[in-house]
């Protein structure tokens, strides 16, 4: 079952930074995961170059571009 959070949620899996496996939902209002424990590297963020759950946060969170 997929897990889904929208851009209110301001966590990794929400963020323009992070490059884990994600897909964005039909109307690019949420973003379809599959596990909270999914990872993904930062890339640019505080934490560049780490491997970060899909559900971290941090003060550098931006949105990722594909959601409204």
């Amino acid at each position: 079952m997929a897990l889904t959070k929208t851009a209110a949620f301001k966590n990794c899996v929400t963020c323009q930074r992070w490059a884990g496996t994600r897909k964005v939902g039909n109307f690019r209002d949420k973003v379809e995961f599959s596990s909270h424990s999914d990872q993904g590297e930062c890339v640019g963020g505080i934490w560049n170059r780490s491997q970060k759950k899909a559900i971290e946060t941090c003060n550098k969170w931006e949105k990722w571009s594909v959601l409204k």
